[in-house]
């Protein structure tokens, strides 16, 4: 009677991944569906992180229903994009110039003598 020794595979040592996919920025594709849009470009996910982090300064909130809710606040003061214009254009341009706003604003605080409203204190 021959003993036969049969050789079974070592097992494979399964490595744990080197990094973890981030989560952290892709709350505003809770926006997404609102503007219709299926599949974010690098331009729109742009647009939708700006929007969300207005929106979040607004509603001084982490929670999402509070910033969707702002977001669709935003929408009725601006009311209707103009003729070619997308809603998500016309709110990310506001976005955009309400922070560039902020940020000369802030600016302005820093220079010597010079008040908000651009006056010159003597």
């Amino acid at each position: 009677m021959d003993v036969q020794v049969e050789e079974l595979p070592q097992e494979q040592k399964t490595q744990s991944p080197q990094a973890t996919a981030r989560t952290d920025n892709v709350a505003h594709y809770a926006l997404a569906d609102r503007f219709g849009i299926v599949n974010a470009n690098k331009e729109e996910d742009g647009k939708l992180a700006e929007i969300w982090a207005f929106a979040q300064g607004q509603a001084k909130s982490e929670n999402i229903p509070d910033i969707v809710w702002e977001v669709v606040h935003l929408e009725g003061v601006l009311g209707s994009p103009r003729l070619g214009e997308s809603r998500l254009d016309r709110l990310y341009r506001y976005c955009k110039l309400k922070r560039q706003e902020s940020a000369i604003q802030n600016e302005l605080k820093g220079v010597a003598g010079v008040q908000i409203n651009g006056r010159v204190r003597l």
